[in-house]
């Protein structure tokens, strides 16, 4: 499973896991960028969620699985509620859509767009041949959306490519293919820029299917 992605110069995103290979803490340092969420889970059910950032800003996320494909998740600062969000969760534990005008559309396994207040936000394209590296990871699909974690959703291919409202593209190549076909570095880069951003992945010490 992934669990550094370091990115020349900038800094890293970190993925720590448990023993039910469901993620427990990720971790963002890029530039001047900084924030952690901790995650904690009840019968293998994520329940819990602590948001810290660099000027010590603290939230804490309750989750409610309040009927078959609707969860609620309370926010919270200083132990007061400050704001309710309601999720619509497809059976593939992938988000269709929230209370914040947010919706979102898949194909074949994987996150093909998103949507805010009937505007497309992001568009994604993927390789198909390529298994994407979360593919162990059982945190489902709608956590990695919800918070934003990576290429936002758990796909079943390794994302291509994705284009913002604006038309700019951003993209993404792989190589350096070894733990179960897994990529060591990522090249990305943008439409609208010559710089070509190196990232290096590690991945945990044993990967299993």
């Amino acid at each position: 499973m992934p669990q550094k992605f370091t990115y020349a110069g900038k800094g890293s995103e970190i993925f720590m896991y448990n023993n039910d290979k469901n993620i427990t803490k990720y971790t963002y340092n890029v530039g001047d960028e900084f924030y952690q969420y901790s995650f904690t889970y009840i019968n293998q059910k994520l329940a819990n969620v602590i948001y810290e950032d660099l000027n010590n800003s603290k939230k804490e996320y309750i989750v409610y699985y309040e009927s078959e494909g609707t969860i609620k998740i309370e926010e919270k600062v200083h132990n007061a509620v400050i704001e309710t969000n309601y999720l619509k969760i497809n059976s593939d534990g992938s988000l269709r859509g929230d209370l914040e005008g947010n919706s979102f559309t898949y194909s074949n396994g994987n996150l093909s767009q998103w949507i805010s207040d009937g505007t497309v936000k992001l568009s994604f394209d993927y390789y198909t041949d390529q298994a994407s590296y979360f593919r162990n990871v059982r945190t489902p699909s709608w956590v990695f959306t919800f918070f934003k974690l990576h290429t936002l959703a758990k796909n079943k291919n390794q994302l291509k490519s994705f284009e913002d409202e604006k038309g700019a593209i951003t993209n993404f190549t792989y190589s350096d293919y070894q733990i179960e076909n897994f990529p060591r570095n990522i090249d990305i880069s943008k439409s609208n820029s010559d710089e070509v951003e190196a990232v290096k992945v590690t991945y945990t010490p044993t990967t299993t299917h």
